[in-house]
């Protein structure tokens, strides 16, 4: 199987240089060829991404957080023909991995990739936006995205702890009007979120998700204590919708967020690709 491996090495992010020492060791007999590239920019991986499609690549493998996994889908959707996906979880909280059975270890991750284990999951569509394993709008979801790189490199996840504490302390609410399945939802919320995934925020939120059913779930969220946040560490006052497909006709004026990255702003029509991509998974 022909392979190619992608990391950056801008300013800014994580050095991975010691990390692509062992994964080269361990794959470069495993795959033939093998190719390893250190990207410059966002707009430089993207094009390799798409590179990688209709042939030219059998796996291609990313080292990153969820915004890097969030920016292979992105590029990967626009073709017909797309490589195996291979992960190497290195995100401060590293959702989008856990859905997959890949955490923060590097040789458990090499371990999933030489298993030979390979899962489809379906992606989500707002707006000509792809997403993984979630978009979200309101109190919260900006966090990921607003919190600097400088910040999360000294604080981890707890630069994300803090910025929620931020937000938990100012009340927000806003109107939605959304129509599933046939029947439309209205109220106010302070946010809510669209799974396709069980984690979100590093804590499991969707337990029973399914990653490959053509359906993901909407969590409505009412109002109450610290912006309804309470409502999910006891599991109460939430309603869950699963569909494959919600049209937002009302909502915050704030972009929506993608996999913890900025998304689009407005009101969307969101829809499910069913068995979209493929990963080697756990």
């Amino acid at each position: 199987m022909k392979a190619l491996l992608l990391y950056s090495h801008t300013s800014g992010h994580r050095d991975f240089s010691k990390e692509i020492k062992l994964i080269r060791r361990e794959l470069d007999s495993f795959f033939s060829p093998f190719d390893v590239v250190c990207t410059m920019s966002a707009d430089e991986a993207g094009r390799l991404e798409e590179g990688a499609c209709d042939g030219h690549y059998d796996v291609l493998i990313i080292v990153g957080g969820d915004g890097t996994f969030n920016n292979a889908v992105n590029h990967l959707m626009k073709h017909e023909t797309r490589p195996i996906l291979g992960y190497m979880n290195f995100g401060t909280m590293g959702d989008v991995g856990k859905n997959f059975g890949i955490r923060r270890s590097l040789k458990k991750a090499i371990r999933i990739i030489k298993n030979g284990h390979v899962s489809s999951f379906d992606v989500g569509e707002i707006g000509g936006s792809y997403f993984a394993y979630t978009c979200s709008i309101g109190r919260y979801s900006d966090i990921a995205y607003k919190t600097s790189r400088k910040k999360k490199r000294i604080a981890g996840k707890n630069a994300y702890y803090v910025e929620a504490t931020k937000q938990a302390l100012k009340a927000k609410e806003f109107s939605y009007s959304i129509k599933a399945n046939g029947h439309v939802y209205q109220g106010r919320a302070p946010f809510f979120m669209v799974l396709n995934g069980k984690y979100m925020g590093g804590f499991l939120v969707n337990e029973k998700a399914d990653l490959n059913d053509g359906k993901m779930e909407l969590f409505l969220t009412k109002p109450g204590f610290f912006n309804g946040l309470l409502h999910y560490l006891f599991n109460f006052n939430l309603k869950v919708i699963s569909s494959d497909s919600f049209e937002v006709m009302e909502s915050d004026s704030m972009p929506w967020c993608l996999d913890g990255e900025m998304g689009p702003k407005g009101n969307f029509k969101i829809v499910t690709h069913h068995s979209a991509l493929k990963i080697f998974s756990k």
